[in-house]
């Protein structure tokens, strides 16, 4: 349920597949040695772009970092071609139990860059979703291809609750009985965030542009 609709607070047990994950832009650019050492003759240091990935993983130990990332970056079309700002040791940092960020960096396409640009450039990989300043990095489904929208994974998602409601309705009964199912909250949570989702995204395809709702973002 969590892979493209922006719901991996709320995972049903026993998924298999690439969760979206937390994706957290910074709005300006960063150095990487001390500005304060430049001279008139200088050639100034290059410029990054840097955003953390927050995962619902146990942080992997520091002799597995490097396994890790080479195993999670070609699952995310939106990294690519990123790289960790730092070193294994300083660019994880574990949040709580069972989630930890990773902090990645890309080279700036051009110096003095503005916080559009910048914006801008992080939409390509992981555009704002419902609310300013709120990511999501998704896995697509081939390597190739860009992740479905948002709306046609939520179409997809609500279609495929809706076949086991009419065709199997005593399993999707017994999916939703709080007492019985691990699974009832997640479905519950879901079916609850579609009223609100559905009206937004149907109304963003509209308007062919985004509509996006003020809302400070947390970890």
């Amino acid at each position: 349920m969590e892979l493209h609709t922006g719901l991996p607070e709320a995972p049903l047990k026993g998924t298999t597949i690439n969760p979206a994950v937390t994706f957290i832009a910074d709005r300006y650019t960063s150095v990487q040695n001390d500005p304060g050492r430049w001279t008139a003759n200088a050639t100034p240091p290059s410029e990054y772009l840097r955003a953390s990935v927050c995962v619902n993983e146990d942080m992997p130990t520091l002799q597995d970092r490097k396994a890790w990332l080479a195993n999670f970056l070609p699952k995310y079309p939106g990294v690519h071609d990123a790289r960790l700002w730092g070193s294994e040791e300083d660019a994880y940092r574990e949040i709580r139990s069972g989630r930890f960020s990773v902090e990645l960096c890309w080279s700036a396409p051009k110096r003095d860059m503005e916080e559009t640009e910048i914006s801008n450039f992080f939409d390509t990989r992981a555009p704002t979703y419902r609310f300013t300043e709120d990511r999501y990095l998704r896995p697509a489904f081939e390597s190739t291809k860009a992740p479905p929208t948002p709306l046609m994974t939520w179409w997809l998602l609500l279609y495929s609750f809706s076949m086991l409601a009419r065709y199997q309705p005593r399993k999707w009964s017994e999916a939703l009985d709080i007492d019985k199912s691990p699974s009832a909250a997640a479905l519950e949570y879901a079916l609850d965030i579609a009223l609100e989702v559905i009206p937004h995204l149907v109304l963003e395809g509209l308007d062919r542009k985004p509509v996006l709702l003020a809302q400070t973002m947390t970890f």
